[in-house]
Parts: structure tokens; C-alpha cells; sequence
């Protein structure tokens, strides 16, 4: 079973293949490659050998994507890339002996350089308590920290586990899906650090764009950090909007959209199969250590 399960998603070949040649150029050890498309990827350098090719239905996401190669991965451990990624070498091995040497963590973000946007060091913990933040989209750590609140899908690792238990990757827009892994995740008391020493390029803006300001703003209700309906959004809009008319309408919309959970199911669920889980792994170490003091 390889360590590390990286996964790209396809949907412009010239991104890809320069993502692509940056992986295979500083490649780590004992992992798997998966690329993920919906069948227009021509495979011109004949990379079967090399790269595991996963299918799914055109016009797919990016999220749907990712969820695709993270059902298809057979490591504990997964890195999603998004095209336009350039890595170098060993930019995720300091995350994958995190994620084998501390249990209690769920993501470790990767440094990423954006170019005259500056640095980002993976969501930001607070985010959840900034309603400001949260309405201008603008959700990455700009300073250097060890903590954060998850990590970004443009680069980050993950724990597979904690990822199935979740049902994957939720809504349609990679902002709004890691928003919702980063409140996952202090929900579960599962922890997301910052490998501050590691770095990779990224030319994409990291603004969300409005459609996941939108879904950023129902989850919010949801979840009761804002207060949701027409009287809300309408007291919020002058607000809203001094961010910028696009992502300030898409914030009152998504707040006028947003209903208030009594119970959030899935995360109820993924906390009986985590703890499920660490039982069976107690279990078969206990097991382990009778066999050898018998023995």
C-alpha cells in the first residue's frame, strides 16, 4: 500500500500537464498518482504506467473530481492538487510523517506562493468567528503560523479516513468545501497545522468567487454563526456590499437562502465511524502486545 495517494484533476491540458511534469519530476516515494477526468484527456505521453487515470461524468467539478480520486486512492493519506500547482521537491513529505506520527490531525496545509498576492499558510482558524472574513471570501492565513483552520484543496494533505467519514467533499465551489472540511474538523477535535517550511506555486487568485460566498453565507446560518432570512440580508446588505457588489449580493442571497440545523446528521455521523475506528485500532494494538507477551 503506497503512503501517499496525490490527486489531480484534469479539465485544461495546459495547467495539467505542467502540474503533471512538476509531480513526476519531484515524485515521492512509495505514492500514486491519480488523475481525474471526464474523458477528454488524450494521454499523449502514454503515462498508464506511471499515473492511475480515473473516469468520471463530463462536466464534472473540480469537487466531484476530488471526490472521485479519493474514493479511487489506496493510501492513508491524500494530497489534492489543483492544476496550475507547480511543486518541488519533498513539498509534502514533512506532511505525510505528521499525518503518520500524530493521529489527532486531520490536514496539514502546505505553504503556498501566489505571486504578488503574497503567501498562504492554509485556511484561517478564526475563520469561523469573522463574519467580515467569511462575507469577503477572502479565508487564507496571510501570516505565518503553525496552526490553521484546514488546509486548502489547491494543495493541501489530508487524512483519507477522516475524509470518508465525512462523505467526502461537500458543495461545488473549492472555497465553500474547504470552509466546510475546517468547521468539520473543530467539530470532530481534529487538529490542521502548517508546514510553513515546504512551498508551492500557484498562479490562481485566492479569492473565492462569489458562488462560494453564497454557499459560504448558508452554511453560517446553518450552523448559527449568522442569522439567517430576508430581514438579515436586508440589514446586512449595505454592509455586504462595501466588499464588492458581486460577492456582497451573493452573501445576502446566501443568508436569505440559509436555514439553521437543529442537528447536523453527517457530522454525528463521521464522529460514531471515527470513534468506531480508533476502538478497532486500540483493539488490534492491545492484541498485538498480548500476542507478544504470551509469546
Amino acid at each position: 500500500m503506497p503512503r501517499l495517494s496525490v490527486i489531480v484533476p484534469h479539465r485544461r491540458d495546459e495547467q495539467l500537464e505542467a502540474t503533471l511534469l512538476s509531480v513526476l519530476e519531484n515524485r515521492p516515494a512509495d505514492c500514486e498518482i491519480i488523475v481525474v477526468h471526464d474523458g477528454s484527456y488524450p494521454n499523449p505521453y502514454q503515462l498508464d504506467d506511471e499515473i492511475v487515470f480515473v473516469d468520471v461524468e463530463p462536466g464534472a467539478s473540480l469537487i466531484r473530481m476530488w471526490n472521485a480520486g479519493i474514493m479511487a486512492a489506496c493510501s492513508p493519506v491524500v494530497n489534492t492538487l489543483q492544476e496550475g500547482v507547480i511543486v518541488g521537491p519533498d513539498w509534502c513529505e514533512q506532511a505525510v510523517c505528521w499525518m503518520e506520527t500524530r493521529p489527532e490531525l486531520a490536514s496539514v496545509a502546505i505553504t503556498i506562493e501566489r505571486g504578488h498576492q503574497g503567501e498562504t499558510y492554509g485556511l484561517a482558524r478564526s475563520v469561523w468567528n469573522d463574519i467580515p472574513r467569511l462575507r469577503s471570501g477572502r479565508l487564507q492565513q496571510t501570516e505565518v503560523s503553525d496552526i490553521c483552520g484546514s488546509a486548502e484543496l489547491a494543495c493541501g494533505v489530508f487524512r483519507r479516513s477522516v475524509l470518508l467519514a465525512l462523505e467526502g467533499l461537500r458543495f461545488e465551489e473549492p472555497g465553500a468545501a474547504a470552509i466546510d472540511l475546517a468547521f468539520a474538523f473543530e467539530q470532530l477535535e481534529m487538529r490542521s497545522v502548517c508546514d510553513c517550511n515546504s512551498a508551492v506555486q500557484d498562479e490562481n487568485a485566492a479569492r473565492v468567487d462569489p458562488s462560494s460566498i453564497r454557499e459560504i453565507a448558508e452554511m453560517a446560518v446553518k450552523h448559527g454563526v449568522a442569522q439567517g432570512g430576508w430581514l438579515a440580508s436586508l440589514r446586512e446588505l449595505p454592509q455586504a456590499c462595501a466588499s464588492g457588489p458581486r460577492s456582497g449580493w451573493a452573501w445576502c442571497l446566501g443568508l436569505a437562502r440559509g436555514r439553521k440545523a437543529v442537528r447536523d446528521q453527517r457530522l454525528e455521523r463521521a464522529k460514531r465511524t471515527l470513534a468506531d475506528r480508533r476502538d478497532r485500532e486500540r483493539l488490534l494494538v492491545f492484541s498485538a502486545a498480548a500476542s507478544r507477551q504470551a509469546a
